[in-house]
């Protein structure tokens, strides 16, 4: 049995993208919260390592397996990313969330990557440097 634990994944139709895609479109700005952090996992890291376990299946000793980037990173990193590759009209503003807001929401989530990047063999690839590219 393996289980696999997945975090924000990063990808043309996850509900961020689309609310950026959305907001871009119009006359408005997003406003996004600070502090709500997640380790992002890139959707084609994802893939991959669904790949790689299946052919690879007998090759690992560990059953958990954290689908998941190498660091923590905020929705407005995302929002810069989405910005500078896809939508160059996204106006937005960095602010602190409202207290219901949190409510059944934990602020960071921080996984360890360790085993996924045996399944990719490497490191997932981090949005940011993906902005660079």
């Amino acid at each position: 049995v393996r289980i696999i634990r997945l975090s924000y994944i990063f990808g043309g139709g996850d509900k961020f993208t689309q609310l950026v895609k959305k907001t871009s479109e119009g006359a408005e700005s997003l406003d996004i919260y600070t502090g709500f952090e997640r380790c992002v996992v890139l959707l084609e890291d994802v893939i991959l390592g669904i790949k790689n376990l299946i052919v690879n299946w007998y090759l690992y000793d560990f059953s958990f397996i954290n689908f998941c980037g190498p660091a923590l990173v905020e929705r407005h990193e995302m929002a810069s990313v989405l910005k500078a590759k896809f939508f160059k009209d996204l106006k937005y503003n960095i602010t602190d969330a409202p207290d219901a807001f949190w409510h059944g929401r934990v602020k960071k989530i921080h996984l360890d990557c360790k085993n996924f990047s045996i399944i990719l063999d490497r490191l997932p690839k981090q949005i940011i440097k993906v902005s660079g590219e």
